[in-house]
């Protein structure tokens, strides 16, 4: 533990990643976000901000892993969370079931692909932020301003609807820069389009609000993404860091060349919004310097409630459990 202490101050995060048993004991019960290990208290925000590529050990970094890979739902399993599900609508589910099928089904398979890192389409949506309850009139205080948001909202969209197109697909920065060692990828809407720039405006819109209001406190920068495949929920479980699979491979495919519109069709997309680079070429997957966003036709989804939903729970059909909500259609 010494070790991951050390990093922490490295990196510039030793007063929150490095405390005395009798500092984090209070904290604790304070933040949601903070877990006790003997004598540490780590947030996850500092075990988050570590840059174990370039500074960590090999030690380090193994217990970073197991602790993403094990311990994660110990920080967000039963919290609340703003989102817009999407998927409610079954030509959705048909039409992401279809491309994952034929994903599982390459010839030869996809390096580290399999049914279980695959997320039900049911549970498909987008996050606008966990929340960070400390006080039990907390939940009560999110479900009252959700609903004050709700002119706010309505007057932002004027003769709009909120929709959700899956237009793009991109993963989350991969082991070592590699795209042959890719853990999470998602789908999201184009940036430049009229429903990506709408859909864009209202999320920001909520997203401020509850920061100003002080239950969202993860500072990251918004991105508006639908998560497909993830391997934190490999099965069995690997002993040891997660295995990843190969987006190099996936980008070859088949099934995502099918989907996949032609070059003539794309289009230069940086700077628009935070976290959208150029689109990958899809000619050239296994030539890519580094991930980027490639265009596809996933469909265009409409939104019908902002929802504040339980992280971790199961509805009926496998959806999150909704709490509360507005309607937006």
């Amino acid at each position: 533990m010494q070790d991951v202490a050390e990093a922490g101050a490295e990196a510039g995060d030793g007063d929150e990643a490095k405390t005395m048993h009798t500092q984090g004991e209070d904290r604790r019960f304070r933040d949601p976000w903070c877990i006790s290990l003997g004598p540490w208290s780590l947030r996850w925000s500092s075990i988050r901000k570590f840059n174990l590529q370039s500074r960590a050990s090999p030690t380090v970094r193994l217990i970073y892993d197991l602790i993403q890979q094990h311990l994660v739902d110990a920080f967000t399993d039963g919290c609340p969370v703003i989102s817009l599900p999407i998927g409610h609508h079954v030509a959705l589910r048909d039409t992401i079931s279809a491309f994952t099928s034929e994903l599982l089904a390459c010839n030869p398979p996809i390096p580290g692909f399999d049914s279980s890192i695959v997320i039900s389409p049911r549970r498909l949506h987008l996050t606008l932020g966990v929340m960070s309850l400390t006080d039990p009139y907390g939940l009560g205080a999110a479900r009252v301003l959700l609903a004050s948001l709700r002119p706010q909202i309505l007057q932002a969209l004027g003769s709009s609807s909120l929709r959700v197109g899956l237009d793009m697909v991109d993963i989350m920065p991969p082991e070592r820069g590699d795209a042959n060692r890719a853990h999470v990828m998602f789908a999201g809407p184009d940036p430049e389009g009229h429903d990506g720039r709408t859909l864009w405006r209202i999320c920001d819109l909520v997203q401020k609000e509850f920061k100003r209001a002080g239950m969202i406190v993860d500072n990251r920068p918004l991105k508006l993404h639908c998560t497909l495949i993830n391997t934190t929920y490999r099965k069995p479980k690997p002993r040891g860091p997660r295995f990843p699979f190969s987006y190099t491979d996936l980008v070859a495919s088949e099934a995502l060349r099918r989907r996949a519109l032609p070059m003539s069709q794309t289009s230069a997309v940086g700077g628009t919004i935070p976290g959208v680079e150029q689109p990958a070429v899809i000619n050239s997957p296994r030539h890519r310097t580094r991930p980027g966003p490639l265009r596809v036709n996933l469909g265009s989804w409409p939104v019908d409630e902002i929802q504040i939903c339980e992280m971790g729970s199961w509805g009926p059909e496998g959806e999150y459990v909704r709490v509360d909500g507005v309607r937006v259609s």
